[in-house]
């Protein structure tokens, strides 16, 4: 999996990602075996354990929740088992979570800074900060039709990253901008 994972061809990760998840569990199921080798009565089956090691494993990895019980439970028919792969998917979204914020294809889309990628959340830097803690004062904004030597000017004299775009009555928001929009529009 590392070696798929790191390497610059196409592997892939999803298969991996489902053997060493089913190894795992695999594995974890025949050490129940024999441990309780004596009580026939508990029924353990290493398959059961093996498909839910491979969803747990899918759940950390990918991040996908709903989308992957389905896909489980299609691919098995194992709808006895909906609880334990349901709860193997939450817990391996946990646990990763408490890793790293993202999944595997999120995180490399953070490297990748070739296409942009807005993630689901704030980062935890940001989660006790409130508007006013992040904000430039005073607030410089555009109107909707802006002169460009105006643009220019405040370009020049501020280093705002982005900037309110006022509606036609000067108090309602209508969008926002960036410099680097702007920037590209003065350009051309």
């Amino acid at each position: 999996m590392i070696l798929a994972a790191g390497a610059a061809i196409p592997g892939g990760l999803f298969m991996p990602s489902i053997m060493v998840g089913a190894s795992f569990g695999a594995f974890y199921g025949q050490v129940l075996i024999y441990l309780f080798k004596n009580h026939s009565y508990l029924n353990i089956q290493p398959g059961l354990y093996a498909v839910v090691g491979a969803t747990a494993m899918l759940g950390g990895v990918f991040r996908s929740s709903i989308s992957l019980v389905i896909i489980v439970l299609e691919g098995t028919g194992a709808i006895d088992y909906l609880f334990a792969i349901i709860i193997a998917v939450m817990v391996s979204n946990w646990v990763a979570s408490l890793v790293h914020t993202e999944g595997r294809y999120e995180s490399d889309l953070e490297t990748d800074h070739s296409l942009p990628f807005l993630s689901n959340e704030a980062g935890r830097k940001l989660l006790g900060l409130t508007a006013s803690d992040v904000m430039s004062a005073p607030v410089i904004g555009f109107t909707e039709v802006e002169p460009v030597a105006n643009l220019i000017a405040t370009l020049r004299n501020c280093r705002h990253n982005g900037f309110p775009v006022y509606g036609s009555d000067g108090q309602r928001v209508a969008g926002f901008i960036l410099r680097k929009q702007v920037m590209v529009g003065y350009r051309a």
